[in-house]
């Protein structure tokens, strides 16, 4: 069985099957919503698949289905 394909968003890499548990600033309308919340917030690292974004990307558990985005380096420099 295949795994789950991920969204391409520029400026992040994606992970699929993962999530990261706790650690929200808030939750966006849609993927689009939060990767635009996220490019706008200088703490936020990453978002998941159900738009909720947050200030740490490390993945804590499996979750198939899922996909984890997190801001890639050129992202994050970009809002210093």
């Amino acid at each position: 069985m295949p795994g789950t394909v991920c969204l391409a968003i520029p400026g992040y890499t994606a992970a699929p099957d993962v999530d990261h548990d706790g650690d929200e600033i808030d939750h966006g309308s849609s993927v689009a919503d939060a990767t635009a919340k996220c490019n706008a917030n200088p703490t936020c690292k990453g978002f998941n698949s159900d738009a909720n974004y947050k200030t740490k990307a490390e993945f804590t558990r499996a979750a198939p289905g899922y996909c984890f985005y997190t801001k890639s380096a050129a992202s994050n420099m970009s809002c210093l």
